[in-house]
């Protein structure tokens, strides 16, 4: 034990002699020493050492980059003009509806050539909308020329007129 004490006794001796005079400032240990401490908090009157002071001007720089960054984007959008509005889908039904009115009025013979070319679905759409006794008159027309022609168009027909109407689409803001 003896010996314990006279190892430790002159250390803390030497140890608090050397943290005492840091204190005092007579000698210049960093950390310990008031002048340097002093200087700073005199210089900068922040007391944690400039440490506030960065964060105040890393958070100006900030601002400043937002700032700049939303004028730029705003003389973006200034410059660039708005993109035209889209263009308008053809009404189909309205398309149909129009052809079956001019072909009401022509010859079975004829339209039987006009629409040789004609897919039986598409066909079928547009003859919903003709005149019934003009549709039976075309149909017989081409049943003596193509049969088999007549027999898909006449079922085209059927699935189409069996179709229930589309439901409209309810607009969320006009039902509130």
């Amino acid at each position: 034990m003896k010996k314990v004490l006279l190892i430790l006794g002159p250390l803390l001796l030497l140890g608090g002699t050397a943290v005492g005079l840091a204190m005092a400032g007579i000698v210049d240990i960093p950390g310990l020493s008031p002048h340097d401490y002093g200087k700073k908090v005199v210089a900068s009157k922040d007391p944690y050492g400039g440490f506030l002071a960065s964060l105040t001007r890393t958070a100006q720089d900030t601002a400043r980059v937002v700032q700049d960054q939303a004028k730029a984007d705003a003389a973006k959008a200034a410059s660039t003009p708005p993109p035209p509005p889209p263009k308008p889908k053809p009404d189909v039904e309205k398309g149909n509806e129009a052809l079956a009115e001019v072909w009401n009025s022509v010859d079975p013979a004829a339209l039987a050539k006009i629409t040789e070319k004609w897919k039986p679905q598409d066909l079928a759409k547009v003859l919903l909308d003709m005149d019934t006794d003009k549709v039976s008159k075309f149909l017989s027309s081409l049943a003596s020329l193509e049969p088999a022609r007549a027999e898909a168009l006449s079922r085209s027909i059927q699935t189409l007129a069996a179709e229930p109407p589309p439901v409209p689409a309810v607009d969320s803001a006009s039902s509130s």
